[in-house]
């Protein structure tokens, strides 16, 4: 991977971790106003490479929608947008850093699938989608 540009980040950036309020007016309404967006639990900020927080927020993206929906690509088109919107506004982070940490991600979340018993059935296609990423990881080098 490139060197990162250091900078704050957030160090366990998932989709839990924002919380969206949708802004109404005095009956309950809704006002159109843009909604106001809040990221929560700091405990573990810190400077590094700000691709950490993308690479995480995928990964938990894509093993939610594995053991949610059955399928680890259902929510891809909103992973693309993530990913391009964060490059195009960071214009120095690397997509293969983002890509190397959604990966390393997704080989936590073997681990974690372990541990609880609701997610035991997702460890073997945990692991089976980690295979394929390092293959084709492996093929574009």
């Amino acid at each position: 991977m490139p060197s990162p540009r250091v900078c704050g980040i957030h160090r366990d950036f998932y989709p839990a971790q924002v919380v969206v309020e949708r802004r109404h007016d005095s009956t309950g309404a809704n006002n159109h106003s843009p909604p106001r967006i809040y990221l929560i639990d700091f405990d573990l900020y810190c400077l590094g490479d700000p691709a950490l927080d993308i690479g995480n927020f995928i990964g938990h993206m894509i093993e939610q929608s594995l053991r949610e929906l059955g399928d680890a690509h259902a929510w891809a088109k909103q992973e693309q947008a993530l990913e391009e919107t964060f490059l195009e506004l960071s214009r120095e982070s690397s997509r293969v850093a983002i890509q190397a940490y959604t990966t390393l991600t997704l080989v936590r979340h073997i681990y974690l699938s372990t541990q609880f018993p609701k997610r035991q059935d997702f460890t073997f296609p945990l692991l089976e989608l980690c295979e394929q990423r390092f293959t084709l990881a492996q093929q574009s080098i």
